[in-house]
């Protein structure tokens, strides 16, 4: 047989399919700089935006604390403290990934020229 045929051709991956380097961090990263920097251009004052840069640095100090802790050798008090604490992280990270979806697509009007609409923001503001 000929090994140009495309049967004996070594199968090609889609650049779809191929891993991406994630080189920015994780989601909760990203939403945390989005918010921390949106803080620092819309406020005056940078009380809003040091209260969440130290927020986001607790709430990752708390995760840390969520992955060592060995709650699968440990009691079952332990394992119900450690969904106590994911439950608190969750219940802190989910309002803030909702803010960041309706402050985005409040923000779409600016590609077209157009103001944002804040009270698509405030709406997401309330709905986190």
């Amino acid at each position: 047989m000929n090994s140009t045929h495309p049967a004996n051709a070594p199968a090609r991956v889609s650049h779809l399919m191929r891993p991406r380097p994630n080189s920015f961090g994780t989601d909760a990263t990203r939403s945390d700089t989005y918010i921390y920097i949106q803080c620092r251009r819309r406020f005056r004052s940078l009380i809003p935006a040091k209260l969440q840069l130290f927020s986001a640095i607790a709430l990752y100090l708390l995760l840390a604390v969520i992955v060592c802790l060995p709650y699968r050798s440990g009691s079952e008090t332990l394992l119900t403290a450690v969904m106590w604490l994911l439950f608190g992280y969750f219940s802190v990270y989910i309002p803030k990934y909702l803010f960041v979806v309706f402050d985005l697509v409040a923000s779409v009007p600016k590609l077209f020229g157009r103001g944002r609409m804040r009270w698509l923001t405030l709406a997401g503001a309330f709905a986190g």
